[in-house]
């Protein structure tokens, strides 16, 4: 059974007056967070209640940032590259990914990095011979694991969260599910939602990203769900 937490809306604003979605929001320690926009280089600070901080420039369009310790590291899925942002807020390189488009990532506990991997820079772009995958990095950048990389596991993993228990979850777009992995590579569990369920939505949701929250020691996921097209 799946506790579901009562959400209440605390802030809402815009990032900016484009089209563009936002990619993702990654929280700092005092309240900001950076937020990334898609297909873009920009990446802007705000304060939670929609006070712009400052926007920087990247070297590359970011798709996703996440945080490993006080630094940050990011995903470029046109550039094909992980890295951190040095001096000028150029990208050092972190990881290259030839073939492969990295999109959502996040670090654990230990400091490794887990990246989803894909053969299509969107995930229209899916093929059925495509061997999408997730992978694990050591705070070194060298692989010490793959998740699915039969092809058989993932058809378009777009986000990758670790709960408590140290299970790997990524939200896939093309399967409609949330699929959780063990560290050792055994599916789980998967979590999808049918049409309309609890929403009256005409268009097929699209997961965009998955991450969990811990309430009085239970975890329950939580799931982003968009109706845009385009990722």
């Amino acid at each position: 059974m799946i506790f579901i937490p009562q959400v209440e809306e605390f802030s809402a604003f815009s990032v900016d007056n484009s089209f563009k979605a936002v990619n993702c929001v990654c929280p700092a320690d005092d309240g900001s967070a950076w937020i990334a926009l898609g297909w873009t280089a920009d990446v802007h600070m705000f304060y939670r209640h929609g006070v712009k901080v400052k926007t920087h420039v990247v070297s590359k369009t970011i798709d996703f940032i996440s945080r490993q310790g006080e630094a940050l590291i990011m995903s470029s899925n046109e550039q094909k590259v992980v890295g951190r942002p040095g001096p000028g807020f150029n990208l050092e390189e972190f990881a290259t990914f030839p073939g492969y488009n990295p999109r959502g990532l996040t670090v654990t506990s230990n400091n490794d990095v887990l990246i989803c991997l894909a053969q299509s820079a969107a995930f229209q772009d899916y093929r059925p011979n495509h061997k999408n995958k997730v992978v694990r990095l050591n705070s070194a950048g060298k692989t010490i694991a793959e998740y699915g990389a039969d092809g058989k596991m993932f058809m378009y993993p777009l986000r990758v969260a670790v709960n408590v228990n140290g299970d790997i979850c990524v939200s896939d777009c093309r399967k409609q599910k949330v699929v959780i992995v063990k560290k050792n590579g055994e599916i789980h569990q998967s979590l999808q939602r049918t049409r309309n369920q609890r929403l009256n939505l005409e268009a097929w949701p699209v997961i965009q990203g998955a991450t969990f929250l811990s309430r009085t020691g239970r975890l329950t996921p939580f799931i982003c769900w968009t109706t845009r097209v385009g990722f």
